[in-house]
């Protein structure tokens, strides 16, 4: 019986939850709230965003394939359209933007490169893309990794649901040929 955690449940380890806990005590973003906290509704946006879910209707479709591993990737038991779409609604945005500045301050601190100072045109994502990015940025760092953000984004996003260890699943693939597949002409969007 393989014991090991689930790949996107090792990366929100990662996470400062407590710190995101103080933020929505601050806002009171779970006043109200029984079973869909701003927790749950964090993780599941940040799942959307590294399955490259297009829409809410995608991010529900790619929930309910993997219904029984949910509370164990940590969003919870039951993540209707409805609630997903109401919080998403109702919920105070400033919830997300302050953790997201807090990510990207944590990101700074961590990475010795200039991570965020990009060249020619800068465009503005919402809170739950720098949440998802910034922590994939952050965990680049602590498991040093030899690997861009890209590759990293790459592997992660194929097997979010898989149980191996972080470790042994960057240690097993290879991205290198990829880039000789594609060329140089390839965008290269998170290779700082």
């Amino acid at each position: 019986m393989n014991k090991e955690k689930y790949v996107f449940a090792q990366l929100i380890s990662f996470q400062n939850e407590a710190k995101f806990r103080r933020i929505v005590d601050k806002y009171q973003g779970n006043r109200y709230v029984k079973h869909f906290t701003c927790w749950n509704q964090l993780l599941a946006l940040m799942l959307g965003q590294l399955s490259n879910s297009e829409s809410l209707r995608d991010l529900i479709v790619a929930l309910d394939a993997h219904h029984s591993k949910c509370y164990h990737l940590g969003i919870g038991k039951n993540v209707s359209k409805s609630s997903l779409a109401r919080a998403n609604q109702d919920r105070d945005y400033r919830i997300f933007e302050e953790y997201a500045y807090y990510l990207v301050n944590e990101a700074r601190e961590k990475r010795a490169t200039n991570i965020f100072k990009l060249g020619g045109s800068v465009y503005a994502f919402d809170s739950t893309t720098l949440c998802t990015y910034c922590s994939v940025a952050i965990v680049q760092h602590d498991m040093q990794l030899d690997r861009s953000t890209y590759e990293v984004l790459q592997v992660l996003s194929i097997s979010l649901t898989d149980k191996t260890n972080l470790r042994n699943l960057f240690n097993k693939t290879k991205f290198q040929d990829d880039k000789e597949r594609f060329g140089l002409n390839e965008p290269r969007l998170f290779n700082f």
